[in-house]
């Protein structure tokens, strides 16, 4: 059984921290978490919503189907976590490492992840519509179908990462980058492209229809069958 709300406020005012507590399915919502250590723990199910987690550290914890929308991630550690659909959907990470994190279809639209960095971090199918991403470092991830329609890319780096079939339409990729990226059947249309480079990357059946971006502008890509043009095309 998880812990009730009662017994996890107590633990939190007798500042005993939540180790000896089952929080797999629990309620932590709109709790002040600031500085707290559930490191290696069972979130599973757990709901954080509008929680404040600035600092905390949630290193190797599980998180499948946990709720993170509209939490405070300020500098929070969440290396290794790990779990299938959490949802981080408009919540606030800034500065917070997420490397060898393994979150696979997870939720993260209308966030804020501000000049974060992920590392080796599987993300297949993760959800970043909508979201601001500047700033932020994604290295040697596995972003396969990952969804970054309307985001804010500007000045993000994708270095050696997998992004086959990964869909930035009307994305804001200004200044961004793309090096010794994998990511055939890429899509891009209509997107905002000013400044953008991509270098030794494979962007084979890649659409740029409706934006700035020419096969000029790849340097050193294989990009057969690539589309460009001002005109978007279809599907």
């Amino acid at each position: 059984m998880p812990s009730t709300r009662a017994e996890i406020q107590a633990a939190l005012d007798a500042k005993q921290g939540l180790a000896h507590l089952d929080l797999s399915g629990a309620d932590l919502s709109e709790l002040d978490l600031t500085g707290l250590s559930l490191e290696g723990q069972d979130l599973s199910g757990a709901r954080f919503v509008r929680a404040n987690l600035t600092n905390a550290n949630l290193g190797g914890c599980a998180v499948s189907g946990a709720v993170f929308e509209m939490a405070v991630l300020r500098q929070t550690r969440l290396t290794a976590v790990h779990g299938d659909g959490a949802k981080f959907s408009f919540a606030l990470l800034e500065e917070s490492p997420l490397a060898e994190a393994c979150l696979s279809g997870a939720d993260f639209h209308g966030s804020s992840v501000l000049n974060c960095v992920l590392f080796t971090a599987e993300l297949v199918g993760a959800d970043f519509t909508a979201a601001d991403l500047s700033g932020s470092i994604f290295e040697s991830c596995e972003l396969d179908r990952a969804g970054f329609q309307g985001a804010i890319c500007n000045e993000v780096r994708f270095t050696g990462c997998e992004l086959a079939a990964a869909n930035f339409d009307d994305a804001d990729l200004t200044r961004a980058s793309f090096e010794r990226c994998r990511a055939a059947g890429l899509r891009c249309v209509a997107a905002i492209c000013e400044e953008l480079a991509f270098e030794d990357c494979e962007l084979t059946g890649a659409d740029f229809s409706g934006t700035s971006v020419n096969a000029a502008a790849l340097k050193s890509c294989r990009a057969q069958g690539a589309r460009f043009g001002r005109t978007a095309g279809g599907p």
